[in-house]
């Protein structure tokens, strides 16, 4: 969900001629600044339509200002589509799609993010309609009020559903006392209700500015041209943001404990997991990919087939590592079970995790997908949507300009006895595990609570 902005962006003075891909790579990847400062990360898709640039503006005011946490979500949604300039919302809509443009902007934990395709013919006509939302926003009351009602209504529906309970109660355990906890559960309320318009645009003017400004342009523009059109489209942003560096995250120990919050649900949900520091990006997000999948990653995995095909108790299962902050995660294994199976499915999972973190995965599983990764990497960098979220997501995670290029060599040298290593070391020796049920009665739970607002009260060592 969120990527962590780690990589040290070039020096903001004069223009840098850009670093060009050397013949032995893939993809003709090319790193500078454009006349105006701004970073530019450029690949040339001759042959595609559609042109793509994808943003990312340094951002990591959310975790000094918990009490503002409904911001992450209310402040790009309201400067992108409140209107622009002359145009009010519903004027902005219907000219996009006159010219077939699009384009969005999201805040991650440490980044903001924007995202803008058109077809060539009309990306310039697009990116004016951009460039007049983000310097001249509308950002209308009555819509920050329908979003922020839409927000806490979505709140209080998936504290209802069995799945997202548990998950948001795991998230919870294990952020600890940072103060990104407060966006995990938006509480208390008020961190959501309390956002004004100004609120929004004091972040719009804190944080989007050229000097923490990267531009990923994938499509068939030349270098020249797209940093041309960048330098029109954000040089009259604020030089300077006035972002704040990171509070570090200290990782909160896994407590082997059962928690059940006993809630009338017509399915249960099961979910075990841990802290873990894998990185989601380059070779260590290959090796987190392949053994995920091998664990909980689709029909063929070894927690659908224990929990699903040998039990009958869900319809399914799955496995993964969702991301906290930089190379902090958590590490999970999920179900959704009959009320009256959840102990004999945790009891599987159980084992499942044991046989996997002692003997790990084996080549004749790991080896299938190695081929599908390989075979479909290419496809998604000839894409221009896919190529430039895929080089910025890269970046973001500290990895080089040109890291595709280096992405099918780290699927290829993957091995089984690898990545073996990495599981008894990096996953979790004990698992928490969180059960949203009917009843605790036959589940061994160590605390039993009724809301998610007691669960502090079941985290004591």
């Amino acid at each position: 969900m969120f990527l962590s902005l780690t990589a040290t962006a070039l020096p903001a003075h004069a223009q840098q001629a850009p670093t060009a891909a050397t013949s032995a790579r893939s993809f003709a990847i090319s790193d500078g600044r454009t006349p105006g400062g701004i970073r530019l990360v450029h690949i040339l898709l001759k042959d595609e339509k559609d042109q793509s640039f994808s943003m990312a503006w340094r951002d990591r005011l959310i975790q000094h200002t918990p009490d503002k946490a409904g911001l992450l979500q209310l402040a790009p949604a309201l400067v992108a589509v409140g209107g622009a300039g002359a145009l009010d919302a519903g004027a902005l809509e219907e000219e996009l799609k006159d010219i077939g443009g699009y384009f969005s902007l999201s805040r991650g934990r440490t980044a903001a993010f924007g995202d803008v395709a058109a077809p060539r013919e009309q990306f310039e006509a697009t990116l004016k309609l951009l460039r007049s939302a983000l310097m001249e926003p509308r950002l209308p009351t009555i819509t920050l009020e329908r979003r922020k009602r839409f927000l806490l209504n979505g709140r209080k529906a998936n504290r209802e559903k069995a799945e997202s309970l548990a998950r948001e109660a795991m998230t919870l355990a294990l952020t600890g006392d940072h103060p990104l906890a407060a966006t995990v559960g938006l509480t208390p309320l008020s961190t959501v209700s309390s956002i004004t318009v100004a609120d929004v645009d004091a972040w719009r003017k804190s944080i989007l500015a050229r000097s923490n400004l990267t531009v990923v342009s994938a499509g068939p523009l030349t270098r020249e041209a797209a940093s041309d059109l960048i330098d029109n489209t954000f040089g009259d942003l604020p030089e300077k943001d006035a972002d704040k560096d990171g509070i570090a995250f200290q990782r909160v120990p896994t407590l082997a404990k059962t928690i059940v919050i006993e809630s009338p649900v017509a399915q249960s949900a099961i979910l075990a997991g841990g802290s873990v520091l894998w990185g989601g990006s380059g070779a260590e997000g290959v090796s987190r990919g392949l053994a995920m999948s091998v664990l909980g990653g689709g029909a063929r995995s070894r927690l659908f087939i224990a929990v699903r095909e040998k039990l009958g108790a869900a319809y399914g299962a799955s496995a993964g590592i969702s991301p906290i902050l930089g190379r902090d995660g958590i590490f999970s294994m999920e179900a959704a079970v009959a009320n009256d199976k959840v102990a004999v499915a945790l009891a599987a999972m159980r084992a499942e995790y044991a046989l996997f973190r002692e003997k790990g995965v084996t080549a004749d599983e790991i080896d299938p997908i190695k081929r599908r990764m390989v075979s479909g990497f290419p496809e998604s960098m000839r894409r221009s949507g896919s190529a430039s979220g895929l080089i910025r997501g890269a970046i973001q995670n500290g990895l080089p300009f040109d890291a595709p290029d280096r992405q099918i060599g780290w699927i290829n040298a993957h091995t089984a006895d690898g990545i073996n290593a990495m599981l008894r070391e990096r996953l979790p020796d004990k698992l928490m595990v969180v059960i949203v049920a009917p009843s605790a009665e036959g589940l061994g739970a160590d605390c039993v609570i009724k809301q998610l607002d007691e669960l502090k009260t079941c985290l004591a060592p």
